[in-house]
């Protein structure tokens, strides 16, 4: 069938509507390829700021132990907040344990978690989101405490903690009239 158009030109129907059904093929496949294309783009930027929360975290937790055994006059102390990391003024000469305080990668905040002793000095860090991780068990082994959660449902199960009682090889055995290393009771509370 053959139809007028304004113009006074004529146009085949069934041609337009097969043009129009090619063009919005085209456009749904474009739009599927997009959504699949988007999904692995999530889900690569999830599993970089997994990657990096674990860096981030074995450098608070390396930060600690430092700042535990470089105490000075042989008296063990853990940080009582995260900026002493930065500069240690607790001998003459400043030291650096971290080169700068790190933005928690998963709620892209400076806020973390802190774990605590009983004396309110901080033992570890741990994220605050409550998303779940892609990482396994499997995948963390190396890279967290080894007490940590083994169904670690969220990040903030990812605890990063130096504990003066397991780090044998990082902490040199005490003098006579040194104290041994004090046993923490990790209470957590949030910054």
């Amino acid at each position: 069938m053959v139809r007028p158009t304004t113009s006074g030109k004529h146009t085949n129907c069934k041609q337009a509507g097969f043009t129009y059904l090619l063009v919005l093929g085209f456009v749904f496949a474009l739009l599927l390829s997009l959504t699949i294309a988007s999904e692995n783009i999530a889900t690569t930027i999830q599993r970089e700021r997994e990657a990096e929360l674990l860096f981030v975290g074995q450098q608070y937790r390396n930060a600690i132990a430092s700042y535990y055994q470089k105490s000075p006059n042989g008296i063990k102390q853990l940080p009582l907040k995260l900026e002493d990391l930065l500069e240690d003024k607790r001998s003459l000469s400043v030291q650096h344990h971290l080169r700068k305080l790190y933005r928690d990668p998963i709620t892209e905040t400076d806020e973390w978690g802190l774990l605590r002793d009983g004396q309110g000095q901080i033992s570890g860090v741990y994220s605050l989101s409550q998303d779940a991780p892609m990482m396994t068990q499997e995948d963390t082994r190396f890279a967290l405490d080894a007490s940590a959660d083994g169904d670690a449902k969220t990040y903030s199960s990812w605890k990063f903690v130096f504990s003066p009682n397991n780090a044998n090889s990082l902490a040199s055995p005490p003098q006579d009239g040194e104290p041994s290393a004090q046993t923490l009771q990790p209470t957590e509370i949030q910054q």
